[in-house]
């Protein structure tokens, strides 16, 4: 593996902390300062959605920051992008010292953990900032976690079958800067997937919460998305919606009216973005409503248990390297549409396993905030021919490369066999969206097999 590394700082010692993050009310009133309220043993993340929040991260968040930190970055945000210097413009404008660390993988992987946390203790780091898409806020998460553990390595706290340690709760503070709108919601989850190479897969570290202390979305870092990319970062947070649905009984999903609320509005915001990107909008409305659904992904991640398309792109992402998580997550979320609609057309759904009503109101949100009032969004057929037309929109016009599987695995069973000991291996209880059968009906359609 190889790393990136520059130092711009003394070196010193961590400054570890039994971290609980606050809620901090910004004094502009220009500022959207969203508060992620979530159950009591989570923490809070104050989320700054807004044009050019990245501008005053150095003067209005230096005591978060502190007097030194590292800027963490994956390959297509590295150093020399201009998101990056932008940032470090930012920070050592007011000076703050930082240091840079960039790995050359999409994911996090163990090495890429380990050397940085090492970097973060070597130059007495008070704080980690994540900039870039999924992998970059990940790798700042776990980074901040391990720079303040005494002893083992990243891969010993890999949640694997229960045979893994559990992380302290002390860790640096975590700023977040996405520069995607996608299904990671700015990085708000509470977990840091990491590439667990023995099974080629993305595994969370075992600790409590990670989430970020804040997140700084500022809808100006995607103008220079390509339309395909930015179209099927949407589709890839709708999923998450849409994992909402199939995790949650129609009573469960319902009763809770927060996360119904979370799944409307997230879906419905999307929406009008994807209508918007239809007519090559690039103008500030557009990023803004994809901004605020990529936050809505983000929130439902944290409330959502073992995600089934989340869950399948995690043991599928390290195998199809040419597809990014976006694109895999939308080629599993039309295939998902489409082999539940033949189930429901086979009677084979039953009602309290699919949350249909739900669904309708969520097409619904979705088609209407694209196409104007009164658009029905319809049932599953309905969407799973959305989904098909917009995943033809952002470039998705081919299936998952079947050539990029190795040589034994020749059909969609073995794949989907292999897929569900991941899931085992993991302890992933996904309910009847996560069944054997299904899963291989939906890597059938995938796969294109």
């Amino acid at each position: 593996m190889r790393h990136r590394f520059a130092l711009a700082t003394q070196f010193g010692r961590p400054a570890c902390q039994l971290h609980r993050p606050q809620v901090k009310r910004s004094s502009s009133s220009s500022q959207a300062v969203l508060p992620l309220n979530n159950s009591p043993q989570h923490a809070t993340t104050q989320i700054e959605l807004n044009e050019n929040a990245v501008d005053e991260v150095g003067v209005k968040h230096r005591r978060l920051i502190g007097p030194r930190t590292v800027v963490v970055s994956t390959p297509t945000d590295r150093a020399e992008n201009p998101h990056v210097q932008r940032v470090l413009a930012r920070l050592r404008g007011v000076g703050i010292e930082c240091g840079t660390f960039s790995m050359l993988e999409r994911y996090p992987t163990t090495q890429a953990l380990d050397e940085g946390a090492q970097m973060a203790k070597r130059m007495g780091a008070h704080s980690i900032i994540g900039v870039g898409g999924g992998g970059a806020l990940d790798l700042a998460k776990g980074m901040a976690v391990l720079a303040c553990t005494g002893e083992g390595r990243a891969r010993d706290y890999l949640r694997v079958f229960h045979k893994e340690k559990e992380l302290s709760d002390q860790r640096l503070p975590v700023v977040t800067v996405p520069t995607t709108a996608s299904a990671g919601g700015g990085g708000i989850g509470p977990q840091c997937l990491a590439l667990y190479e023995a099974e080629e897969a993305l595994v969370p570290l075992h600790a409590r919460d990670l989430a970020p202390d804040l997140a700084i979305v500022d809808p100006t870092l995607t103008v220079t998305l390509p339309l395909q990319a930015e179209r099927s970062m949407a589709l890839g947070a709708w999923s998450v919606c849409f994992d909402a649905l199939l995790c949650g009984s129609v009573r469960g999903v319902l009763a809770n009216h927060a996360m119904a609320d979370l799944i409307l509005g997230g879906a419905s915001e999307l929406g009008r973005g994807l209508g918007m990107a239809a007519g090559n909008d690039k103008g500030e409305t557009k990023r803004r409503h994809l901004a605020q659904g990529s936050v809505a992904a983000g929130r439902l991640l944290r409330l959502v248990k073992a995600p089934p398309i989340q869950s399948l792109a995690r043991c599928l992402a390290p195998l199809f390297p040419l597809a990014t998580y976006s694109q895999l997550t939308a080629v599993l979320l039309r295939s998902y549409l489409a082999v539940l609609a033949d189930r429901r057309q086979q009677g084979e759904l039953g009602g309290e396993a699919w949350n249909e009503a739900l669904l309708l109101r969520m097409g619904a949100a979705t088609c209407s905030a694209r196409d104007g009032p009164g658009a029905n969004g319809g049932g599953l057929l309905e969407m799973a021919e959305w989904a098909w037309e917009e995943s033809q929109k952002a470039g998705l016009r081919s299936l998952l490369d079947y050539r990029a599987l190795d040589k034994e695995t020749k059909d969609a069973e073995t794949l989907a066999g292999q897929v569900m000991s991941v899931l085992a291996l993991f302890e992933v209880e996904g309910g009847p969206a996560l069944e054997a059968d299904v899963v291989r009906d939906v890597l059938e359609v995938s796969l294109g097999t």
